[in-house]
């Protein structure tokens, strides 16, 4: 094919589904990092000689400082274009990772983490607003479907990532390879992230209105704090019932695989027969699933449900961060979604520690009971919501 039939085939894609792509390499890249460096933990703590809490603190500060950034960068989203908040960030993250690379103590390391986890918060609020405003509302859930599968194949190829260049080259080796993928991020969303023909300048700005997104950003927060613990705590349950780390990794491995595919059918789902029922039906069917686990230990019964979980729990993400876009103004909506994600994020960085106590006096058992309730309560939570409300912009 010629150059010239190349740039003709650019031109009929439509731009909105461009910017899609933009959004998705950024996203994709934010979980790639989020999830490589847990794997790296472990030649970390041998280096520094650090007991587990330290290696905890690591990773609280990357989460840490990802949600503290969510609200500011949700405020200058809306005043400026949306890529001149999403780059910067980008290069904070990337210094960061280099910082990381010769840290000279945990402490140092620590900071750095805390900083690339600020760099990488600038990308969340912003870019789901500029989704919103390209995709009318009834294309919204499966737009945010499709970017999701972003999380999904981050969270499959991190690890693998992560683990390869630990074990080929080293820890530091594996934060300056890192870094690479937010370089190659940086273009691509500055050029193809585009901001829609739309004049918002008459639209009034408003501050945060909690009323309409109270009992969305419940339902947010719960889920994610049961997806938080279940995924910390997973791999560590399928290794202290006789798997070994490869086939624990392969199992946790299956849930991001399906929802790949299950993310963006939820979410066109939900433009067709509402969010709320979508939403209600897939918490609903996953809330017992993780409490299930803990029965079995044959590979059959744990991949079933698993693969349950991929479709129902992670798939049910994308169709509420579209219920929430559907209930706030254009005009503040970067802002909003920044909120909400903070605040999330804030209440999910402490399940983790809660879940790991209630292991190590109790059981798994217990433990798994408890997110099964999260999951259950963000389900209930959703009664409480006008399924059929929906905000004109």
């Amino acid at each position: 094919m010629s150059l010239r039939g190349d740039k003709s085939f650019l031109n009929r894609l439509e731009p909105k589904y461009i910017v899609l792509f933009a959004c998705w390499s950024v996203w994709f890249v934010n979980f790639l990092v989020r999830m490589s460096v847990p794997v790296l933990l472990p030649s970390i703590q041998v280096e520094f000689d650090v007991a587990y809490i330290e290696l905890g603190l690591m990773m609280s500060a990357l989460t840490f400082g990802y949600a503290v950034s969510q609200i500011p960068s949700g405020i200058l989203a809306d005043r400026m274009k949306k890529k001149y908040v999403i780059v910067p960030g980008m290069v904070l993250f990337s210094l960061a990772m280099v910082g990381g690379a010769i840290s000279n103590s945990s402490t140092v390391l620590i900071l750095m983490l805390l900083t690339a986890g600020l760099g990488l918060g600038t990308y969340y609020p912003a870019a789901t607003s500029l989704i919103a405003a390209w995709f009318e509302r009834g294309e919204r859930g499966r737009a945010f479907g499709i970017h999701e599968t972003a999380s999904s194949v981050g969270s499959v190829v991190g690890p693998l990532l992560g683990g390869y260049l630990v074990y080929a080259f080293g820890w530091r080796e594996g934060f300056g390879v890192l870094l690479i993928p937010g370089l190659l991020a940086i273009p691509i969303i500055w050029y193809l992230g585009k901001e829609p023909d739309i004049d918002i300048s008459g639209l009034k700005k408003q501050k945060i209105v909690l009323n309409p997104i109270l009992m969305p950003t419940a339902v947010y927060t719960l889920m994610i704090m049961g997806w938080m613990a279940f995924t910390t705590f997973l791999p560590s349950y399928l290794t202290n019932v006789g798997y070994d780390d490869f086939s624990a990794g392969i199992l946790f491995a299956i849930m991001p695989l399906v929802s790949v595919i299950a993310m963006p059918v939820a979410g066109n789902y939900s433009d067709k027969f509402g969010r709320g029922k979508v939403i209600f039906t897939l918490l609903i069917i996953s809330a017992p699933l993780s409490f299930l686990v803990t029965y079995f230990e044959h590979w059959i019964p744990i991949l079933f449900l698993l693969v349950t979980i991929g479709s129902t729990l992670f798939a049910a993400y994308p169709v509420v961060i579209a219920l929430i876009s559907d209930k706030i103004p254009a005009s503040n909506r970067a802002g909003t979604f920044g909120f909400v994600n903070a605040i999330g994020m804030v209440f999910a960085s402490t399940t983790p520690t809660a879940i790991g106590y209630l292991i190590d006096i109790l059981n798994y058992r217990i433990a798994f009971l408890t997110i099964s309730l999260m999951i259950l309560a963000a389900a209930f939570t959703m009664l409480k919501i006008n399924w059929d409300e929906g905000k004109k912009e």
